[in-house]
């Protein structure tokens, strides 16, 4: 391939099945004894008889009342791949932003950040912590888009020269 070679100036990365070995909310709904949530939910998803904002919301449900640190401590225990934290520092290394963009809420997504370096992250939105208390979902929805455009603006990256799919090969 000829002309100018590919910049990257930033890379986002989803967090369940992308840096966890298994989805995160199997695990917050196991430790909470809320698995037939969970799997009622999956089950009506693939029905089509909810859309993915009702899904997101069922989800969130799952830690209603619990605390933050409750809720941290799950995710301190789900299975992540290995070498998070240096892939993050390597490709920073290269002058390439990473951070995440996901459908987990605001705290999870803050929590993943601060734990493996990341720049900065996006997730969605209709879920409060108050006095470190999680509260019940409200307006929930599953937009990676928004959340794109919203990291896009903060970075003070175009739009106009990003792509919302592709894949990364090591050199």
């Amino acid at each position: 391939m000829g002309g100018r070679p590919l910049v990257c100036r930033l890379l986002t990365v989803d967090i369940d099945g992308t840096l966890t070995v298994v989805h995160g909310w199997r695990r917050i709904a196991e430790a909470f004894d809320r698995v037939g949530d969970l799997t009622s939910s999956d089950r009506r998803l693939r029905e089509g008889t909810i859309d993915e904002d009702q899904h997101l919301a069922d989800f969130l449900r799952i830690v209603e009342g619990r605390t933050l640190t409750e809720v941290e401590e799950v995710l301190e225990r789900t299975p992540t791949l290995t070498g998070i934290a240096e892939g993050v520092a390597d490709l920073r290394s290269k002058g390439i932003r990473v951070a995440l963009l996901s459908h987990n809420p605001r705290y999870v997504v803050d929590w993943y950040r601060q734990k493996f370096g990341f720049d900065d992250g996006e997730g969605s939105e209709g879920q409060s912590v108050v006095e470190g208390r999680i509260g019940p979902p409200d307006g929930v929805r599953a937009d990676k888009i928004a959340g794109l455009g919203r990291l896009l603006a903060r970075l003070s990256i175009p739009g106009r020269r990003s792509s919302t799919r592709g894949t990364l090969s090591p050199t």
